[in-house]
């Protein structure tokens, strides 16, 4: 019977906890679900060879897809405007409680 090293369970543990902790926190206000879930992904990548495939696809997409905007200075200069239009848009309804400016 094959036996898991130590080192691979705890790993697999720490990725499969910060998972299920970081599901739980995109319920929560505060923007530490996305970061906990990739970060439970990263680590889980270390076991899987498929996970590690996936995100390095979508690492070349992501990087892609900035290279774009980042020649694009029109993109750019939505993607920042769009940016702060939402936080303000956050920081009003932390506020106020409501989405509606009245």
């Amino acid at each position: 019977m094959h036996r898991l090293h130590p080192l691979r369970l705890w790993r697999l543990l720490l990725g499969l906890g910060l998972l299920a902790f970081g599901i739980v926190n995109i319920f929560i206000p505060g923007p530490g679900g996305s970061v906990i879930i990739l970060a439970s992904l990263l680590v889980l990548a270390g076991e899987s060879r498929l996970l590690a495939r996936g995100l390095d696809r979508g690492e070349v997409r992501f990087q892609r897809q900035v290279d774009w905007a980042l020649r694009h200075k029109i993109a750019t200069l939505l993607l920042v405007s769009g940016s702060a239009f939402v936080f303000t848009a956050c920081v009003h309804r932390a506020v106020r409680g409501t989405w509606l400016p009245w």
